[in-house]
């Protein structure tokens, strides 16, 4: 199985100059296929390739950047606003410790956190992630989950609207 995560500094660049054109013609269809001719790439090409930088890039900017709202305690109000079951139903969790149980949207936020700060985590063929958590490069994953990019765009989706109602409060 090969790992699509060497993907995503290319497909970011790309987004980026995508989004780049857009802003300055407004056309975002006719910058897509301007960087596609630019970059050789056949239409259609950066379907995959888009969603591969943008997933991970999502993650590190909604629970990695805002350190302080996701390291507060589990019983904090901002993880009352995600209901356990969704999130449990996103994921497939594989491995993870006995605390897991009984605070899982905190833990799985936190584990998850952890995977994207170190890079912990691959891109199958399907476009399946993988994250896990180690005490250190050496030790073995003591928390594992994996989703597919779909259920990974509705967490993002949630957990971005969570974020920006939080405007002005925390942020």
């Amino acid at each position: 199985m090969t790992d699509q995560r060497h993907d995503i500094p290319m497909a970011a660049f790309i987004s980026a100059q995508i989004v780049q054109q857009a802003a300055h013609t407004g056309d975002f269809a006719l910058c897509v296929r301007s960087v596609e001719r630019q970059h050789q790439l056949s239409p259609g090409d950066l379907g995959e390739g888009l969603l591969i930088s943008h997933v991970p890039s999502l993650l590190y900017c909604l629970i990695v950047v805002p350190k302080e709202i996701w390291i507060l305690s589990e019983n904090d109000a901002v993880y009352a606003n995600i209901d356990k079951d969704w999130l449990l139903a996103l994921f497939t969790v594989e491995l993870s410790e006995e605390s897991f149980a009984k605070h899982p949207v905190y833990y799985l936020i936190h584990h998850l956190r952890n995977a994207v700060a170190h890079v912990n985590f691959s891109i199958a063929e399907d476009l399946r992630f993988t994250f896990w958590d180690q005490r250190n490069k050496t030790s073995a994953p003591y928390f594992r989950a994996s989703a597919s990019i779909d259920s990974l765009q509705q967490f993002l989706s949630k957990i971005g609207a969570i974020l920006a109602n939080l405007r002005g409060t925390r942020c």
